[in-house]
């Protein structure tokens, strides 16, 4: 119902960054910053007093224990998560009650992932994303860049942006920002987050289409961006990228972690993805399901609108080809 955009939350978050010094060191800012205001002590532990834990906030010493096995990039997070934790008690509160959670368990890990998007909209205040996102024609690496943090939360970060309203926007000293729309996705494909607008919506249940870039096999590190159509013959660019979590202490490898944005043609000539308009659109679906495509190799799943073809004297591109 709100797409990603939550008012208090981002006034909040605009509130606390514009408290933060230095700015152009978040570790040392949020470090000063819980210090002062509530007494916490950050502290790094080596790997073997945290073999297990990313992070742990001991309410007696007043302390925040962060293994030293988390990249410096996410320590920003953590720190951001506790800061706000602690200072917007009241706000996280009221936005879960709003959200109706009526299982107390449901009504917990609500308010946990208010509190991480709260500590993300910190390290990315709205009104500076929203002005280095023109500067930089929404270059979503170099965006990653400059704040400081994964290219995923950048995109996703974008994706609130867009789903701000016009009033919101003006607010801010500028026009309304393109609507995107974003997925994460684990190794399996399983969609851990996502934000459906742009005219584009995500199936609730199964899997994505196989077609879309962001099963390219993309590498940890990469970036890439291509254009897609949909069956309705709607136009999109998906911009897909790759990155490594944290490793178990196991010896095992890291997850990979891949996520992507989409934007229109409109948004995606004024960005810096514009040269991949030229390219020939993909086409793609939103699932299986909901696709009645001929002939692709990718289809796991008759489309539930019409009956699969099965037969013994035909062999299609898929084992679900439409009747």
């Amino acid at each position: 119902r709100r797409r990603a955009w939550f008012g208090a939350l981002e006034e909040a978050a605009d509130a606390i960054a514009r408290n933060l010094t230095p700015r152009d060191d978040l570790w040392l800012a949020l470090n000063a910053q819980l210090r002062d205001a509530h007494g916490v002590d950050v502290r790094v532990l080596p790997l073997h007093t945290m073999p297990s834990e990313r992070s742990r906030f001991d309410r007696h010493s007043m302390r925040l224990f962060i293994s030293e096995r988390v990249p410096v990039a996410d320590r920003t997070f953590l720190a951001a998560r506790q800061l706000v934790l602690l200072s917007q008690a009241d706000l996280l509160d009221s936005l879960t009650q709003e959200a109706g959670m009526a299982d107390a368990e449901a009504a917990r890990l609500c308010r946990l992932t208010f509190a991480g998007k709260l500590a993300d909209a910190v390290l990315v205040p709205a009104d500076r994303l929203r002005s280095a996102a023109r500067d930089l024609r929404h270059d979503v690496r170099k965006l990653a860049d400059r704040f400081a943090v994964r290219r995923s939360l950048i995109m996703a970060r974008l994706c609130a942006l867009g789903a701000a309203d016009g009033e919101a926007a003006a607010r801010a000293g500028g026009t309304e920002d393109p609507p995107m729309f974003f997925a994460s996705l684990d190794a399996t494909g399983a969609v851990l987050a996502r934000i459906s607008a742009a005219g584009f919506s995500f199936p609730r249940y199964g899997s994505l289409c196989g077609r879309l870039p962001v099963f390219d096999g993309l590498r940890p590190g990469m970036i890439t961006a291509a254009p897609v159509v949909l069956p309705d013959g709607t136009l999109f660019t998906i911009i897909a990228t790759a990155e490594e979590g944290l490793a178990a202490n196991d010896g095992g490898p890291p997850p990979v972690v891949r996520s992507f944005i989409g934007m229109d043609e409109a948004a995606v000539r004024q960005s810096v993805y514009s040269f991949g308009q030229e390219a020939e659109p993909r086409p793609v679906g939103m699932t299986c399901r909901l696709c009645e495509r001929q002939a692709c190799p990718h289809r796991s799943h008759p489309p539930a609108t019409r009956p699969a073809a099965f037969h013994d004297f035909v062999v299609g591109l898929s084992d679900h080809e439409l009747a």
